[in-house]
């Protein structure tokens, strides 16, 4: 934290540090719930969650992805790029704006949707643990202001 942050109310600092740790901890965490619940799959978290945004809405444009996935485009691109070798996801450039590339399922990606409905179980489980409805609603709406609030360099 900065010196004047800190010098003009250290218990806030002090409070902003711990967030800072908590959320980094859980972030790893989570990392680690999440590549031992999708190792099942044969996939990794990210195709995971690539195919969960597609089965949501399928045809979306790389930018929303990345976006999305709090990751640059060619991250995304190599992600995709596994996809595609295991025939789950292809390309598709829109006739609008042939500079937009859409991600579409295939079928055998479509194929996919609810085969999997124990690892929505399991990142629920590991997640909900301990919190009332009205506390994981409020931490909800925190967590949406942080992210809403934080800047990205």
């Amino acid at each position: 934290m900065s010196d004047k942050c800190c010098s003009q109310n250290k218990e806030f600092c002090e409070d902003i540090d711990a967030i800072v740790s908590l959320i980094d901890k859980l972030n790893k965490k989570f990392f680690r719930v999440q590549n031992e619940i999708t190792s099942k799959t044969g996939m990794t978290p990210q195709q995971y969650y690539l195919l969960t945004l597609l089965w949501e809405e399928d045809g979306i444009p790389f930018h929303k992805l990345a976006k999305s996935c709090c990751c640059s485009k060619s991250t995304i691109t190599g992600i995709v790029d596994t996809m595609e070798k295991n025939g789950l996801v292809f390309r598709e450039r829109t006739s609008q704006d042939r500079r937009v590339i859409l991600l579409r399922l295939t079928e055998k990606g479509k194929g996919l949707f609810g085969k999997f409905p124990e690892i929505e179980e399991m990142f629920g489980k590991c997640c909900s643990g301990g919190l009332t409805p009205a506390e994981a609603k409020e931490l909800r709406q925190l967590l949406e202001k942080l992210n809403r609030m934080t800047i990205v360099y």
